[in-house]
């Protein structure tokens, strides 16, 4: 049997004031709340309860706001690149998002960087064109382990690259693709298969 239903009608969480049950997902009750801006939300009781959520959004955004425009990452509403690789950063660590979590569960931000001040402080902003990267992919992101690099650069780091032998020469298979002409990843599998090799994390030997 399950636990009986806490009835949150007409109770207030933050900015929040419970309307009426709206259905269950998950297993979980969720409840239609009018938001102190003037906006309805539908949100899961238990994150009411937990105190997990406590408006439509309005509140983030404006404390938000308030942080980007104490450190000058904020400009007629736009967000500055610094803050995205930031805000992404964060994004990615956070168990809550469940599509991304299992990816990086072994990945932890370093306390000072939870703050856009602290991450600011020891990374600077973001060079044009540049993004974030770990030097070693089984660490977390902490200043010693973190610096800014091109595309290029960070998909050769990638712990599940694919790494090949070229006439005696190791190289990734993106710069193995760039050197043989190689337009796509689908064209170098079908090379490979061509030529009876299976491409995987290990060395595999492809000639010319």
């Amino acid at each position: 049997m399950g636990k009986p239903l806490i009835d949150l009608t007409g109770k207030t969480f933050g900015r929040l004031s419970v309307i009426e049950k709206s259905g269950n997902s998950g297993g979980k009750s969720l409840w239609k709340c009018a938001c102190l801006c003037g906006k309805e939300v539908v949100v899961r009781g238990v994150h009411l309860r937990q105190g997990r959520q406590v408006s439509c959004g309005c509140y983030r955004s404006e404390n938000t706001s308030k942080r980007l425009t104490k450190h000058g990452h904020s400009k007629n509403g736009k967000i500055s690149p610094t803050y995205i690789v930031w805000q992404n950063m964060i994004y990615r660590c956070n168990p809550e998002n469940a599509n991304l979590y299992p990816h990086y569960k072994h990945v932890h931000v370093c306390d000072k960087w939870k703050s856009f001040k602290g991450f600011l402080e020891d990374m600077g902003e973001r060079p044009e064109g540049l993004t974030i990267d770990r030097i070693d992919g089984t660490l977390g992101y902490f200043k010693e382990n973190c610096r800014w690099t091109d595309m290029a650069t960070q998909n050769r780091n990638r712990k599940d690259n694919v790494w090949l032998n070229i006439d005696g020469e190791v190289m990734c298979r993106a710069d193995a693709m760039k050197m043989l002409g190689l337009k796509s990843i689908k064209s170098a599998n079908n090379y490979a298969r061509k030529n009876n090799l299976f491409l995987n994390s290990q060395l595999v030997e492809i000639t010319q």
